[in-house]
Protein backbone atom coordinates (compact mmCIF):
# COMPACT_ATOMS: atom_id res chain seq x y z
CA UNK A 1 0.00 0.00 0.00
CA UNK A 2 1.45 3.01 -0.92
CA UNK A 3 1.69 6.43 1.20
CA UNK A 4 2.17 10.17 -0.13
CA UNK A 5 3.06 12.32 2.86
CA UNK A 6 2.72 15.90 1.12
CA UNK A 7 -0.08 17.85 -0.41
CA UNK A 8 -0.07 16.77 -3.53
CA UNK A 9 -3.50 14.97 -4.63
CA UNK A 10 -5.35 13.12 -6.66
CA UNK A 11 -7.98 14.15 -9.45
CA UNK A 12 -14.45 18.78 -16.27
CA UNK A 13 -13.91 21.03 -19.55
CA UNK A 14 -16.58 23.28 -21.01
CA UNK A 15 -15.57 27.61 -22.23
CA UNK A 16 -18.13 30.70 -23.20
CA UNK A 17 -17.61 34.37 -24.04
CA UNK A 18 -17.40 36.38 -20.41
CA UNK A 19 -19.54 38.60 -19.33
CA UNK A 20 -18.63 42.54 -19.50
CA UNK A 21 -16.12 43.12 -16.50
CA UNK A 22 -15.98 39.65 -16.00
CA UNK A 23 -12.38 37.34 -15.82
CA UNK A 24 -11.14 35.26 -18.43
CA UNK A 25 -12.65 32.14 -18.67
CA UNK A 26 -10.09 30.21 -17.94
CA UNK A 27 -6.71 31.16 -16.14
CA UNK A 28 -4.00 29.06 -14.42
CA UNK A 29 -4.68 28.58 -10.83
CA UNK A 30 -3.03 30.81 -8.31
CA UNK A 31 -2.75 33.69 -11.10
CA UNK A 32 -1.83 36.82 -9.08
CA UNK A 33 -4.54 39.19 -10.63
CA UNK A 34 -7.60 39.27 -12.66
CA UNK A 35 -7.88 41.85 -15.68
CA UNK A 36 -11.25 43.07 -17.83
CA UNK A 37 -8.74 43.81 -20.74
CA UNK A 38 -9.82 42.02 -23.09
CA UNK A 39 -6.08 40.92 -24.36
CA UNK A 40 -6.48 38.86 -20.87
CA UNK A 41 -8.80 36.60 -22.21
CA UNK A 42 -7.16 35.03 -25.23
CA UNK A 43 -3.96 33.27 -25.87
CA UNK A 44 -4.10 29.56 -25.00
CA UNK A 45 -7.55 28.04 -23.83
CA UNK A 46 -6.51 25.94 -21.11
CA UNK A 47 -3.59 28.20 -19.28
CA UNK A 48 -2.70 24.94 -17.64
CA UNK A 49 -0.12 25.22 -14.78
CA UNK A 50 3.53 24.05 -15.17
CA UNK A 51 4.35 20.54 -14.33
CA UNK A 52 7.75 21.34 -13.29
CA UNK A 53 9.86 18.99 -11.59
CA UNK A 54 8.17 18.06 -8.04
CA UNK A 55 4.76 18.85 -8.50
CA UNK A 56 3.94 15.84 -10.70
CA UNK A 57 2.09 13.02 -9.02
CA UNK A 58 5.09 10.25 -7.30
CA UNK A 59 5.11 7.03 -8.95
CA UNK A 60 3.68 5.41 -5.35
CA UNK A 61 0.16 7.47 -5.83
CA UNK A 62 -0.10 6.00 -9.21
CA UNK A 63 0.36 2.46 -7.95
CA UNK A 64 -3.29 3.12 -6.35
CA UNK A 65 -4.55 2.32 -9.88
CA UNK A 66 -4.28 -1.46 -8.90
CA UNK A 67 -6.50 -0.84 -6.26
CA UNK A 68 -8.06 2.39 -5.17
CA UNK A 69 -10.49 0.81 -3.13
CA UNK A 70 -7.64 -0.19 -0.71
CA UNK A 71 -5.16 3.24 -1.11
CA UNK A 72 -4.32 4.74 2.09
CA UNK A 73 -3.00 8.40 1.31
CA UNK A 74 -2.19 10.44 4.14
CA UNK A 75 -2.18 14.44 4.83
CA UNK A 76 -4.77 16.21 2.01
CA UNK A 77 -5.46 13.16 0.01
CA UNK A 78 -8.16 10.84 1.19
CA UNK A 79 -7.88 7.78 3.43
CA UNK A 80 -9.87 5.63 1.83
CA UNK A 81 -8.85 2.34 3.16
CA UNK A 82 -10.34 2.01 6.57
CA UNK A 83 -13.54 4.32 7.20
CA UNK A 84 -13.90 6.44 4.49
CA UNK A 85 -17.14 8.42 6.08
CA UNK A 86 -14.90 9.33 8.45
CA UNK A 87 -12.64 11.60 5.89
CA UNK A 88 -14.33 14.66 6.20
CA UNK A 89 -12.55 17.02 8.66
CA UNK A 90 -14.62 18.29 11.77
CA UNK A 91 -13.16 21.39 11.85
CA UNK A 92 -15.41 24.41 10.28
CA UNK A 93 -15.04 25.79 7.20
CA UNK A 94 -13.44 29.31 8.82
CA UNK A 95 -11.04 27.74 10.60
CA UNK A 96 -10.04 25.81 7.74
CA UNK A 97 -9.91 28.26 4.62
CA UNK A 98 -6.54 29.25 4.83
CA UNK A 99 -5.09 25.92 6.21
CA UNK A 100 -6.54 22.99 4.28
CA UNK A 101 -5.41 23.17 0.56
CA UNK A 102 -6.31 21.05 -2.48
CA UNK A 103 -4.22 20.13 -5.65
CA UNK A 104 -5.99 21.82 -8.71
CA UNK A 105 -5.27 21.79 -12.43
CA UNK A 106 -7.34 24.68 -13.48
CA UNK A 107 -10.31 26.74 -12.63
CA UNK A 108 -12.21 27.67 -15.32
CA UNK A 109 -15.69 29.95 -16.55
CA UNK A 110 -17.62 27.89 -19.46
CA UNK A 111 -20.73 25.86 -20.39
CA UNK A 112 -21.88 22.98 -18.87
CA UNK A 113 -21.39 20.21 -20.90
CA UNK A 114 -23.56 17.22 -19.41
CA UNK A 115 -26.38 16.37 -16.74
CA UNK A 116 -29.65 17.64 -16.79
CA UNK A 117 -27.83 21.44 -16.13
CA UNK A 118 -26.05 21.18 -19.43
CA UNK A 119 -25.62 24.47 -21.63
CA UNK A 120 -25.80 26.49 -18.58
CA UNK A 121 -22.96 29.33 -17.81
CA UNK A 122 -20.83 27.40 -14.71
CA UNK A 123 -17.13 27.54 -13.17
CA UNK A 124 -15.07 24.32 -12.98
CA UNK A 125 -13.10 23.11 -10.55
CA UNK A 126 -10.59 20.56 -11.66
CA UNK A 127 -8.58 18.63 -8.95
CA UNK A 128 -5.50 17.19 -10.06
CA UNK A 129 -4.93 13.09 -10.03
CA UNK A 130 -7.13 10.24 -10.28
CA UNK A 131 -6.54 6.51 -8.90
CA UNK A 132 -8.69 5.24 -12.36
CA UNK A 133 -7.51 4.85 -16.07
CA UNK A 134 -10.38 4.68 -18.45
CA UNK A 135 -9.94 3.78 -21.63
CA UNK A 136 -11.61 6.18 -23.22
CA UNK A 137 -10.54 8.80 -20.50
CA UNK A 138 -10.00 12.87 -22.28
CA UNK A 139 -8.41 14.54 -19.55
CA UNK A 140 -5.45 12.87 -18.74
CA UNK A 141 -3.64 16.06 -18.56
CA UNK A 142 -5.10 16.11 -14.83
CA UNK A 143 -3.38 13.14 -13.97
CA UNK A 144 -0.01 14.84 -12.74
CA UNK A 145 1.17 18.44 -12.30
CA UNK A 146 -1.39 21.08 -10.88
CA UNK A 147 -0.87 23.54 -8.10
CA UNK A 148 -1.56 24.01 -4.38
CA UNK A 149 -4.35 25.87 -3.59
CA UNK A 150 -5.58 27.71 -0.04
CA UNK A 151 -9.71 27.30 0.41
CA UNK A 152 -9.59 30.65 0.22
CA UNK A 153 -7.61 31.08 -2.78
CA UNK A 154 -10.26 28.87 -4.57
CA UNK A 155 -13.08 30.24 -3.39
CA UNK A 156 -11.88 33.99 -4.18
CA UNK A 157 -11.42 33.16 -8.04
CA UNK A 158 -14.88 30.91 -8.05
CA UNK A 159 -16.35 34.25 -6.39
CA UNK A 160 -14.17 36.73 -9.42
CA UNK A 161 -16.51 34.99 -12.36
CA UNK A 162 -20.20 35.49 -10.36
CA UNK A 163 -21.18 32.63 -11.18
CA UNK A 164 -24.88 30.20 -10.09
CA UNK A 165 -23.24 27.09 -11.11
CA UNK A 166 -20.30 25.86 -9.75
CA UNK A 167 -19.05 22.22 -10.61
CA UNK A 168 -16.08 20.11 -8.55
CA UNK A 169 -14.58 17.57 -11.11
CA UNK A 170 -11.24 16.01 -12.17
CA UNK A 171 -10.13 13.15 -12.35
CA UNK A 172 -11.32 12.18 -9.49
CA UNK A 173 -11.74 15.00 -7.09
CA UNK A 174 -13.01 12.33 -3.90
CA UNK A 175 -9.69 11.37 -3.96
CA UNK A 176 -8.39 14.23 -1.85
CA UNK A 177 -9.84 14.59 1.33
CA UNK A 178 -10.09 18.41 1.72
CA UNK A 179 -12.90 17.98 -1.53
CA UNK A 180 -15.63 17.34 1.20
CA UNK A 181 -14.65 20.80 2.67
CA UNK A 182 -14.37 22.55 -0.62
CA UNK A 183 -17.44 21.14 -1.64
CA UNK A 184 -19.41 22.52 1.81
CA UNK A 185 -17.65 25.81 1.34
CA UNK A 186 -19.47 26.25 -1.80
CA UNK A 187 -22.54 25.26 -0.76
CA UNK A 188 -21.61 27.87 2.53
CA UNK A 189 -21.27 30.54 -0.35
CA UNK A 190 -24.66 30.14 -2.16
CA UNK A 191 -23.47 28.21 -5.22
CA UNK A 192 -25.54 25.68 -6.78
CA UNK A 193 -22.82 22.99 -6.92
CA UNK A 194 -22.19 19.73 -8.90
CA UNK A 195 -19.51 16.75 -8.25
CA UNK A 196 -18.48 14.81 -10.84
CA UNK A 197 -17.40 11.70 -9.01
CA UNK A 198 -15.46 8.30 -11.24
CA UNK A 199 -17.85 6.37 -8.55
CA UNK A 200 -14.81 4.39 -6.95
CA UNK A 201 -15.06 5.91 -3.62
CA UNK A 202 -17.34 6.83 -1.14
CA UNK A 203 -19.88 9.17 -2.00
CA UNK A 204 -21.36 9.44 1.44
CA UNK A 205 -18.61 11.86 2.69
CA UNK A 206 -20.36 14.87 0.53
CA UNK A 207 -23.22 17.39 1.81
CA UNK A 208 -26.40 16.92 0.63
CA UNK A 209 -26.56 19.85 -1.10
CA UNK A 210 -24.32 19.08 -3.57
CA UNK A 211 -25.83 17.14 -6.79
CA UNK A 212 -24.28 13.87 -7.28
CA UNK A 213 -23.12 12.99 -10.55
CA UNK A 214 -21.57 9.70 -9.81
CA UNK A 215 -19.86 8.07 -13.61
CA UNK A 216 -20.32 3.72 -13.24
CA UNK A 217 -17.59 1.84 -15.47
CA UNK A 218 -18.67 -0.28 -17.94
CA UNK A 219 -16.69 -3.13 -18.99
CA UNK A 220 -15.69 -1.40 -21.99
CA UNK A 221 -13.69 1.10 -19.69
CA UNK A 222 -11.05 -1.00 -18.59
CA UNK A 223 -12.33 0.23 -14.51
CA UNK A 224 -15.51 -1.85 -14.20
CA UNK A 225 -14.17 -3.47 -11.29
CA UNK A 226 -13.45 -0.68 -9.38
CA UNK A 227 -17.19 0.53 -8.86
CA UNK A 228 -18.27 1.04 -5.48
CA UNK A 229 -21.46 -0.27 -5.75
CA UNK A 230 -22.55 0.43 -2.24
CA UNK A 231 -22.90 4.13 -3.35
CA UNK A 232 -25.85 3.09 -5.25
CA UNK A 233 -27.86 2.53 -1.95
CA UNK A 234 -26.37 6.47 -1.30
CA UNK A 235 -28.13 7.67 -4.23
CA UNK A 236 -31.03 10.68 -3.86
CA UNK A 237 -33.68 12.23 -6.58
CA UNK A 238 -30.88 15.26 -6.25
CA UNK A 239 -28.34 12.91 -7.49
CA UNK A 240 -27.52 11.28 -11.24
CA UNK A 241 -25.74 8.48 -12.53
CA UNK A 242 -23.97 8.76 -15.94
CA UNK A 243 -22.83 5.71 -17.96
CA UNK A 244 -19.75 6.47 -20.46
CA UNK A 245 -21.01 3.92 -22.96
CA UNK A 246 -18.35 1.78 -25.65
CA UNK A 247 -20.08 -0.11 -27.73
CA UNK A 248 -23.51 -2.50 -27.71
CA UNK A 249 -22.24 -4.88 -25.47
CA UNK A 250 -21.99 -1.51 -22.97
CA UNK A 251 -25.03 -0.49 -23.78
CA UNK A 252 -26.34 -4.06 -23.04
CA UNK A 253 -24.53 -4.33 -19.66
CA UNK A 254 -25.72 -0.94 -18.72
CA UNK A 255 -29.37 -1.43 -19.47
CA UNK A 256 -29.33 -4.57 -17.15
CA UNK A 257 -27.51 -3.20 -14.62
CA UNK A 258 -30.59 -0.45 -15.05
CA UNK A 259 -33.32 -2.72 -14.88
CA UNK A 260 -31.83 -4.85 -12.00
CA UNK A 261 -30.80 -1.84 -9.49
CA UNK A 262 -34.42 0.28 -10.63
CA UNK A 263 -31.91 2.85 -11.49
CA UNK A 264 -34.44 5.05 -13.29
CA UNK A 265 -36.74 5.64 -9.39
CA UNK A 266 -33.63 6.37 -7.73
CA UNK A 267 -32.58 9.76 -9.92
CA UNK A 268 -31.83 10.71 -13.38
CA UNK A 269 -29.77 8.00 -15.54
CA UNK A 270 -27.79 9.43 -18.55
CA UNK A 271 -26.76 7.55 -21.30
CA UNK A 272 -23.16 9.03 -23.01
CA UNK A 273 -21.44 7.58 -26.26
CA UNK A 274 -18.02 7.61 -25.73
CA UNK A 275 -16.35 10.44 -27.71
CA UNK A 276 -15.41 8.94 -31.27
CA UNK A 277 -15.82 5.24 -30.42
CA UNK A 278 -19.59 4.90 -30.48
CA UNK A 279 -21.96 6.89 -33.03
CA UNK A 280 -24.56 9.27 -30.92
CA UNK A 281 -27.48 8.22 -33.29
CA UNK A 282 -26.94 4.74 -33.31
CA UNK A 283 -26.90 4.67 -29.30
CA UNK A 284 -30.63 7.06 -29.45
CA UNK A 285 -31.84 4.47 -31.57
CA UNK A 286 -31.55 1.67 -29.39
CA UNK A 287 -32.66 3.82 -26.59
CA UNK A 288 -36.17 4.46 -28.44
CA UNK A 289 -36.11 0.49 -29.67
CA UNK A 290 -35.96 -0.53 -26.16
CA UNK A 291 -37.82 2.36 -24.48
CA UNK A 292 -35.19 2.66 -22.30
CA UNK A 293 -36.18 6.38 -18.82
CA UNK A 294 -32.94 7.83 -19.81
CA UNK A 295 -31.40 10.99 -20.67
CA UNK A 296 -29.17 10.50 -24.07
CA UNK A 297 -25.97 13.20 -24.25
CA UNK A 298 -23.39 13.82 -26.32
CA UNK A 299 -20.98 16.44 -24.28
CA UNK A 300 -22.07 20.20 -25.67
CA UNK A 301 -18.42 20.96 -24.79
CA UNK A 302 -17.35 18.65 -27.14
CA UNK A 303 -19.70 19.70 -30.19
CA UNK A 304 -18.20 23.34 -29.56
CA UNK A 305 -14.66 23.19 -28.46
CA UNK A 306 -13.55 19.82 -29.58
CA UNK A 307 -12.48 18.77 -26.16
CA UNK A 308 -10.01 22.00 -25.87
CA UNK A 309 -8.68 22.25 -22.23
CA UNK A 310 -10.34 24.73 -20.43
CA UNK A 311 -13.55 24.20 -22.07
Amino acid sequence: MSLVNTDVALPFRHGGVEPSGAPARSMPVGAPSRSDDPSTAGGAASQLFQQAAGSAITRDLASVVGSPSRMAITNDLAVVSGQPSQMASSLSSSSTSNVSQLRITEIFYSLQGETSRVGLPTVFIRLTGCPLRCTYCDTAYAFTGGQNMSMSEILGQVAGYKPHYVTVTGGEPLAQKNCALLLSALCDAGYEVSLETGGALDIGVVDARVMRVVDIKTPASGEVEKNRWENLELLTAHDEIKFVLCDEADYQWAKQLMMQHHLADKCPVLFSPAHGTLNATLLAEWILRDRLPVRLQVQLHKLLWNNTPGH
